[in-house]
C-alpha cells in the first residue's frame, strides 16, 4: 500500500525485504534521496541497520524515516538516537505520509545544496538580506550587515548589539 501511495505521488521506489538486502542494494552506485525504515525486519532489525548506515560516510547523509507499529515512547526515542530523522507509526494516513516524505525530501535537497556546493561570494548577499529583515534591522546597522565580508559577520553583527546565537539562529533558519 505505501509503494502505491508513493508511486501514485510520482516517487520511484525501490524495496528490500531485509536489512541487509538494503545494504546490497546502498552498496551500488545509485543512492536513494531518502529511506523509510520498519524497526521489525528479518536478520538485522532497523535499529542495527541505522546504526550500520550512520557509520558510513557515503550513506549517513541518507534521511531515514522510520516507519513502524511500534509506538512506545522508548522506540522513537532510540530511532531517533541513532540517526533517525522522523518516526511514523502504522497504519500511517496517506496524506500524512507523503507530507513527511516531501519534507524530508526538501530538507535533504536544502543540505545537499549546502554540503556539495562550494559558496560564491554572490551566494553570500541573499542570506544577508534575509538576515536583516529577520532581525528587522534598518539605517546604519542594516547598511554595515549587507555590506560586511562573510568572513566578518559575526564580528560586524556584534558590533551592531546582536548576539552570535541570534545570527546562528538565522543561518539555521534560513538554511
Amino acid at each position: 500500500l505505501i509503494e502505491l501511495w508513493l508511486k501514485k505521488a510520482g516517487h520511484q521506489v525501490i524495496k528490500a525485504e531485509s536489512g541487509l538486502k538494503a545494504l546490497e542494494i546502498l552498496a551500488g552506485p545509485k543512492k536513494p534521496d531518502l529511506i523509510l525504515l520498519d524497526i521489525k525486519m528479518p536478520g538485522m532489525d532497523g535499529y542495527a541497520f541505522c546504526e550500520r548506515l550512520q557509520r558510513s560516510q557515503d550513506l549517513a547523509w541518507i534521511p531515514v524515516v522510520f516507519l513502524t507499529g511500534l509506538d512506545a515512547e522508548q522506540d522513537r526515542a532510540r530511532a531517533f538516537a541513532l540517526g533517525g530523522v522522523d518516526f511514523v507509526v502504522k497504519p500511517a494516513k496517506e496524506a500524512a505520509l507523503l507530507q513527511t516524505v516531501q519534507r524530508q525530501l526538501k530538507t535533504k535537497a536544502h543540505w545537499d545544496t549546502v554540503l556539495h556546493k562550494k559558496p560564491k561570494p554572490t551566494d553570500f548577499f541573499p542570506f544577508k538580506e534575509f538576515l536583516v529583515q529577520w532581525l528587522n534591522l534598518a539605517g546604519e546597522s542594516q547598511y554595515k550587515l549587507l555590506n560586511a565580508p562573510s568572513e566578518r559577520l559575526y564580528a560586524v553583527a556584534a558590533e551592531q548589539g546582536i548576539l552570535s546565537s541570534q545570527v546562528a539562529q538565522c543561518i539555521s533558519q534560513y538554511l
